[in-house]
C-alpha cells in the first residue's frame, strides 16, 4: 500500500510512502527513487532533518521557478549553512547552490546563481549589468567542471540596489525587485543506477 504525502507545485513529482515499510520515494516519468534513509524510523530521520533546515533558514519559502508566481512553496535550494557558496565583490553579491536530482534521466545536479546588490556604497555606479559568466564547479569528488559565455540563457540583467532588469540580447527587459536567479543543471553522474 502506497499513500502520496507531498509533491512539487505542479504535482508532476508526487513522493509516495510505502505504508508497511515506511519507505519514501520521488515517482517521475523516469521511475521511483528512495529518497529517505533505509530502515523503520527513515522517515523520521528525513522530516527531523527537513525540520531542523527550515528552523534554521537553510531552506526558505520563495518562488519555485523565477518569476513564476504560480509556483510558490519551500525552496530547496539551500539559502544558508555549509551547502551555500556566498561572495560579495565590488557590492554585488553572488549565492550559489545546488542539489542532486537523482529522479532526472541525467542524474545530474541543478544549481541556482543568485545575483543581488548587496552594497550600494561598494557598488560605485548606479548599476552594473552581467555580460559574461566564468564558474568554476567543484564536486565532491574533486572534479571541476567549468561553465562560460555571455551573460546567462541569452539573459544580460542590469543589477542595481533593490532589483534588476530583465535585459535579453539586445533587448531592453522589465523592471523587477528582488534577486536575479539562475537555475540550471549540470554534468551527468555515471556511476548512478539508471532508474526502475
Amino acid at each position: 500500500k502506497k499513500m502520496v504525502i507531498a509533491a512539487s507545485y505542479d504535482f508532476t513529482k508526487p513522493f509516495f510512502m510505502d505504508v508497511s515499510t515506511g519507505m519514501v520515494y520521488v515517482c517521475t516519468q523516469h521511475g521511483g527513487f528512495p529518497c529517505v534513509p533505509p530502515g523503520e524510523l527513515g522517515i523520521l530521520r528525513w522530516m527531523e532533518e527537513y525540520a531542523e533546515r527550515l528552523a534554521t533558514g537553510v531552506y526558505l519559502k520563495n518562488h519555485l521557478i523565477p518569476d513564476n508566481t504560480d509556483s510558490f512553496g519551500i525552496n530547496l535550494f539551500p539559502e544558508a549553512g555549509p551547502a551555500v557558496s556566498v561572495v560579495t565583490t565590488n557590492g554585488i553579491e553572488a549565492k550559489a547552490s545546488a542539489i542532486f536530482v537523482p529522479e532526472s534521466i541525467r542524474s545530474c545536479f541543478t544549481y541556482s546563481i543568485r545575483l543581488r546588490v548587496a552594497s550600494r556604497d561598494d557598488l560605485g555606479y548606479p548599476s552594473a549589468q552581467l555580460l559574461a559568466r566564468h564558474w568554476k564547479i567543484t564536486d565532491g569528488t574533486g572534479h571541476t567542471e567549468e561553465v562560460q559565455g555571455q551573460g546567462v540563457v541569452g539573459k544580460f540583467p542590469v543589477l542595481y540596489p533593490g532589483g534588476y532588469r530583465d535585459d535579453e540580447q539586445g533587448e531592453q527587459g522589465d523592471h523587477r525587485t528582488g534577486t536575479f536567479v539562475y537555475q540550471s543543471c549540470s554534468g551527468q553522474l555515471d556511476n548512478v543506477p539508471p532508474a526502475k
